[in-house]
C-alpha cells in the first residue's frame, strides 16, 4: 500500500516496528525474570538456523543504527548453523545485547554480531566500540539491577538486560561473559552447547 510507495512512510513504519520489537523484548525480559531463577526457566527447544535468526533479528535495527551514525555487521564462521535451542529466548537475549550496544556505541563505529561453531557449541557475540566495563565489574554486571562503579553507572546501566541474558544462556547449559581481551569497548559472548549442530536434516 501507501507505506511501500512512500520511502518516508516506509522508514517511519520500520522505526515503529523496531520500537514495538524493543518494547516486546523489554516486557518479555521483565515477565520472565519475575520469580525466575537459573534452574526454573522452561525451554521450548527446536532445531533453529541461528545464522538466519540473527539476520532476521538485525534487520529492524538497521535504520535505528543509521540514525545514530552506526552500522551493524553480522559475521558467521563455519557452515553449520542449525542447533537445538529455545528460539524465542535466544532471540530476546541477543536483542538485549544489541539494544545495549546501540545505546552506548560511539557514533561512527560498527557494532559486530558474530556466530561461530566451536567445540560443538555455538558462540554468539555482540561487540561495540566505546567505553570499557572495568575488570572488577565484568562478572557483577550480570547480577540483578547491578549498577557497579561510576563508569558503569554512567555508561552501561544494564539493569535487567544482562541478567536475562545470563539466565537464558545458563538454562541452555551455557555461559556468558564480558570478553576480557576486547579492549576497544564492550564485547559480550554467549557460549551455548548444542544438542545437535550442523545442517538441517543431516
Amino acid at each position: 500500500g501507501l507505506l511501500q510507495k512512500n520511502p518516508d512512510d516506509q522508514e517511519l513504519w520500520t522505526l515503529m516496528r523496531h520500537e514495538i520489537t524493543k518494547m516486546k523484548t523489554t516486557i518479555n525480559t521483565m515477565l520472565r525474570l519475575v520469580g525466575v531463577n537459573d534452574t526454573s526457566l522452561k525451554l521450548n527447544k527446536s532445531s533453529v538456523d541461528v545464522y538466519q535468526l540473527l539476520l532476521n533479528m538485525t534487520k529492524p535495527y538497521d535504520i535505528v543504527a543509521a540514525d545514530k551514525n552506526l552500522k551493524i555487521k553480522t559475521t558467521f564462521y563455519g557452515l553449520a548453523s542449525f542447533i537445538t535451542i529455545d528460539e524465542s529466548l535466544i532471540y530476546d537475549a541477543v536483542a538485549n545485547l544489541l539494544d545495549n550496544a546501540l545505546k552506548y556505541a560511539t557514533p561512527g563505529t560498527v557494532i559486530n554480531i558474530s556466530a561461530k561453531v566451536k567445540n560443538e557449541s555455538m558462540c554468539i557475540s555482540v561487540s561495540d566500540i566505546g567505553p570499557i566495563i572495568p575488570e572488577e565489574d565484568r562478572e557483577k554486571v550480570f547480577d540483578h539491577f547491578y549498577k557497579g562503579s561510576l563508569v558503569v553507572d554512567k555508561v552501561h546501566q544494564l539493569g535487567l538486560g544482562l541478567t536475562f541474558v545470563k539466565v537464558v544462556t545458563e538454562a541452555h547449559g551455557g555461559s556468558v561473559y564480558v570478553d576480557p581481551d576486547f579492549n576497544k569497548g564492550t564485547k559480550i559472548v554467549m557460549n551455548i552447547p548444542a544438542v545437535t549442530i550442523g545442517k538441517e536434516n543431516q
